[in-house]
């Protein structure tokens, strides 16, 4: 068995390891007590993001008024 010396890093794929119906939980680790709190605020900064986006979208093409 190999040991692990102190400083080590690892890297995770949560990105294959989540690939799955099954496996979905595994990135957030919303099934677990030690869950991730970005679990509700990745989401939400998406949300704000593409809001933020298709306000801007719709104000380049609604017309202004030529006063």
């Amino acid at each position: 068995m190999r040991r692990i010396r102190r400083g080590s890093l690892f890297f995770l794929e949560l990105g294959s390891a989540s690939k799955g119906a099954a496996n979905r939980d595994l990135v957030f680790l919303n099934q677990s007590w030690s869950r991730c709190p970005a679990e509700k605020w990745v989401p939400a900064l998406l949300e704000g993001v593409w809001t933020r986006v298709l306000a801007m979208l719709q104000e380049s093409v609604t017309p202004r008024d030529a006063n």
